[in-house]
């Protein structure tokens, strides 16, 4: 984390255009339950990414851009997770004309074995009805 941020936030909120904001806004965190910061990170990821209903965050590249270059190290943020993100990091670090680019998210080796990425993938739709959607 930076004291100081070294890029200026995306526009998360674009009132002129509500479907061009952030679909983070859309679901409500609660004390009990945050997917951005908690967990369910490859929730959030797939919510940011599109892989529920079709239709990828609006703001996902600059969100990521912001993350990266302010070193954000929790939470999902451009729809890719902490490690990745990290990876990115450093493999900018050793080649500094590579161009940040989106991937999509890479469970960590204590994650999800392949059966149960896929149980996640048939749970994905009951999940996101547990966020409460915010209307």
């Amino acid at each position: 984390m930076v004291l100081k941020p070294r890029a200026e936030a995306p526009l998360w909120i674009n009132e002129e255009n509500p479907d061009k904001s952030a679909k983070c806004l859309q679901y409500q965190p609660t004390r009990e339950h945050d997917p951005w910061f908690e967990d369910e990170e490859l929730l959030a990821a797939a919510i940011c990414n599109g892989d529920y209903d079709g239709t990828i965050c609006p703001i996902r590249d600059e969100c990521l851009h912001w993350a990266l270059l302010n070193n954000e190290q929790y939470g999902v943020w451009g729809g890719m997770l902490p490690h990745d993100r990290r990876n990115l990091r450093m493999a900018k670090r050793a080649d500094p004309y590579l161009e940040w680019m989106w991937h999509p998210p890479t469970p960590k080796d204590e994650d999800l074995d392949d059966e149960e990425l896929a149980e996640f993938d048939a749970d994905l739709p009951e999940l996101l009805n547990l966020l409460n959607p915010v209307p």
